[in-house]
């Protein structure tokens, strides 16, 4: 009798996706950015907030609102190494940037 193939036989699961992020802890993490996608609409948010950052009266309150499980936390925590002092993490982040656009 042959074997019961599973689907986990075909398909893998990356590890960054088999939990919640968590902000309090991940930010830390350099592994924690790794893989990640930076789609259309997070290059636009990063495009307004560098805006808001950088213009002499720009905006500086900033909401992030969206369904469960779309990324906000994840977005967070790539924010947070871009724009951190560990000079690593920002080395990292930018080439998850440079590598995407």
């Amino acid at each position: 009798m042959s074997e019961i193939l599973k689907r986990s036989h075909y398909v893998a699961v990356a590890p960054r996706f088999l939990r919640s992020v968590n902000l309090n802890n991940d930010w830390q993490n350099m592994g924690s950015a790794s893989g990640y996608i930076v789609t259309p609409n997070v290059a636009q948010a990063l495009e307004q907030l560098s805006n808001g950052l950088l213009s002499k009266n720009g905006q500086r309150a900033f909401a992030l609102t969206g369904p469960y499980g779309t990324g906000k936390s994840a977005f967070a925590v790539f924010l947070c190494q871009l724009l951190g002092r560990d000079g690593r993490k920002v080395h990292e982040a930018e080439k998850i940037l440079s590598s995407e656009y």
